[in-house]
């Protein structure tokens, strides 16, 4: 066979195949594509053959998001990396890692659809989008709601969300913030996510956060590897009570295996010893006094000297608590922590109130849509990718029954789910490897994220199909431009103006005083960015010339754009901001301790990979063995030993959990991990519709 054969037959000198003339056959359920190889007549901008590029992004959202590199390789991103240049602890969480498969999954909804996500009709973007802004426009002349429901966002998309959904945007993520967001509504006043400086601490104190797995992300993760790290001058302990030893457990240095419902009795337990120790008679004083050591020891099954001998390490050195996570989590609960955290305070506080600033909902804003849908008042109910909740809220809320009460029901997700099984039309969302857009995980600290490639489908940025709806009911007011040229916008006017605050204090950084930060940020927030930003030298001619200033503020704010987009970051001076310990909001009450003294729990808690089922369709999170038991492709049961010898069961018995909301079958797992008559049940699965 020549050479010119030879190519022929391996499809790469022509566009017909001749492996079949050769009797090579494909028996593999998807054939092998037979494509050209051609070379680049006019070479892609950022892209070099059989070389990696980098691309300063963000892949997840909310305060999950976290600065991280796109790896690009011939047209496509091949990897996640940790954002070495970022001013967080480099880490990635393995989150980034599944929503790279969930990109290249074969199972994407490809175009726009009529009807659900796994048979509707295909259909164009022209068609789609007609049909969404009719939608809209008669769900307002029937004086009807637009309803929004999503997982937590950030950054400049969430004004667009509520522009047309208004108080009826609901961020609500299953196993979420909701409990932290609430306590600190009640506590002080304000809806944020507290920030906790793990970095700094002493002693780590976590009552059921699972923050080296999935409940704070990869910044928690990076922020206890620097606090572990000896080149601090300390090795930082950690404890944790919780009645379910997981991930961060078993990197406990102490684990104190608490019954369940007992921890808010134990946190405050805790608080009252170091308030005691740290002669504390702050505002906090007075919540503390219905606190007992004997009683929390009794209904938690520690010893009092357990509870003691946390207070008293808790106390010695800078030290931070954290609430119990996931499914466990309740007000009481990180309200008490809320207080330890308070009254154990050294000089410099490692608990503060500039953790996440955007929405975060709980289950009374979604029992209160639902109830709006039942009553037939919402119009156009929109549901963004990574929402499931005909799967993630409980049976007797109703959600899927409401959903048959609302008139148009669209989907923007790009994976098939039981949620998108019931929509009237589905318009898949590009991903955050193909979309623009930015977040905010902390106050002040802001990521960029770009496209890392082309989008590989027919799909479009949310961004793009709000501003088209709002141009179609309402051009005159509707921002112009694409979502890319939005974003920028809002960057040049909220961001780039504070750049001026780092280049006057250069290398001064930590010798800004509070006061000359306050001024600062009060007179940029009253100016606007024009032609004075720039010198007469950066306007390359005369600088009366308004044309001429015009076109170098264009070029100076281009020259920052790119900048940030090497980075994928930009600090706000408001992250110098001296913290101070939160003021307490008068009239809080504890609601009372929910503490399981007999019987037995069931309790499901979010599976370390699939989380609560986002990603249970992706193989890699399915083939990943869960550390604690080595399972995989599974739904298991985790049954204490002393509990397993009382019932007669063994490791794999088959075994049926009966409960209020029905029956389930499942292996068991004896494990030491969990405590007596409770049966811990990962999350995750049991999906009847979804893709994959």
């Amino acid at each position: 066979m020549n050479r010119r054969n030879f190519l022929k037959a391996l499809g790469l000198g022509s566009g017909t195949s001749a492996l079949s003339a050769c009797g090579v056959v494909d028996h593999n359920m998807y054939f092998t594509p037979v494509e050209q190889i051609l070379p680049y007549v006019v070479r892609p901008e950022q892209s070099t053959p059989g070389t990696n590029t980098y691309f300063a992004t963000t892949l997840l959202s909310g305060p999950s998001a976290a600065p991280v590199l796109a790896v690009h390789r011939d047209g496509r991103v091949t990897m996640v990396d940790a954002n070495q240049q970022a001013p967080a602890a480099c880490a990635v969480s393995p989150a980034n890692y599944f929503e790279l498969q969930r990109h290249y999954s074969p199972d994407r909804v490809r175009e726009p659809r009529i009807g659900n996500a796994l048979t509707g009709t295909p259909t164009d973007w022209h068609a789609g989008l007609e049909m969404l802004v009719e939608a809209v426009r008669k769900t307002k002349e029937s004086g009807k709601k637009v309803a929004w429901l999503g997982p937590y966002r950030s950054g400049t998309i969430v004004p667009l969300i509520q522009r047309l959904a208004g108080d009826n945007a609901i961020f609500w993520e299953a196993c979420g913030h909701e409990a932290e967001a609430a306590a600190s509504e009640t506590l002080f006043g304000t809806r944020v996510l507290p920030r906790y400086h793990i970095e700094k601490a002493h002693y780590v104190l976590s009552f059921g956060a699972e923050f080296l797995s999935n409940w704070g992300g990869s910044a928690s993760e990076g922020a206890y590897a620097e606090a572990r790290h000896p080149h601090n001058g300390h090795v930082a302990r950690m404890a944790m009570v919780s009645s379910r030893r997981g991930i961060t457990g078993a990197n406990a240095d102490d684990w104190y295996a608490a019954r369940p419902g007992s921890e808010a009795a134990v946190a405050l337990a805790v608080a009252k010893l170091v308030a005691e120790a740290k002669h504390y008679m702050g505002p906090a004083h007075s919540l503390l006094r219905s606190a007992n050591v004997t009683a929390a020891a009794s209904a938690s099954g520690l010893t009092e000297d357990d509870i003691r001998e946390i207070a008293k390490r808790f106390a010695e050195k800078p030290s931070v608590a954290m609430p119990g996570g996931d499914w466990h989590a309740d007000q009481d609960l990180t309200a008490a922590v809320y207080l330890l955290n308070l009254v154990g305070k050294d000089d410099e506080p490692l608990f503060t109130l500039d953790g996440y600033q955007a929405p975060v909902h709980g289950v009374e804003h979604l029992a209160r849509l639902t109830e709006d849908m039942k009553a037939g008042r919402i119009g156009l109910l929109l549901l963004d990718d990574g929402t499931d909740p005909v799967h993630d809220t409980p049976p007797d809320l109703g959600f899927a029954e409401a959903m048959a009460s609302v008139d148009t029901v669209v989907s923007l997700s790009s994976h098939g789910s039981e949620t998108a099984s019931a929509a009237h039309m589905v318009l898949p969302l590009s991903n955050a490897l193909e979309d623009w857009g930015d977040e905010e995980p902390r106050k002040g600290f802001w990521l960029l994220r770009q496209p890392a490639q082309t989008p590989l489908y027919d799909t479009r940025s949310l961004g793009d199909i709000l501003l088209s709806v709002f141009r179609a009911v309402d051009g005159a007011s509707a921002p112009q431009g694409n979502w890319h040229t939005h974003l920028m916008s809002e960057w040049q006017a909220k961001h780039w103006p504070h750049q001026a605050f780092w280049d006057e204090i250069g290398a001064n950084e930590g010798q800004v005083s509070e006061a000359r930060l306050l001024t600062w940020l009060d007179n940029v927030d009253k100016t606007e960015t024009d032609a004075s930003a720039v010198t007469a030298e950066e306007a390359q001619g005369d600088p009366m010339d308004p044309q001429g200033a015009a076109l170098a503020v264009t070029r100076a704010f281009q020259l920052w754009w790119i900048e940030r987009l090497a980075s994928g970051f930009f600090h706000s001076p408001s992250t110098l901001m001296l913290t101070h310990t939160p003021k307490l909001k008068p009239g809080f009450a504890f609601q009372g301790t929910r503490v399981t003294a007999e019987g037995f729990l069931l309790a499901g808690f979010p599976h370390p990979f699939l989380a609560t089922g986002k990603y249970a369709n992706q193989p890699w999170a399915q083939e990943t063995p869960e550390p604690m038991t080595g399972q995989m492709w599974d739904t298991w049961v985790e049954v204490h030993p002393d509990t397993a010898e009382e019932l007669g069961l063994s490791d794999n018995d088959l075994v049926e959990l009966t409960c209020d909301a029905g029956v389930l079958s499942v292996g068991v797992e004896i494990t030491p991990m969990v405590a007596p008559y409770m049966f811990a049940v990962p999350m995750g699965g049991g999906h009847t519709s979804a893709s994959g």
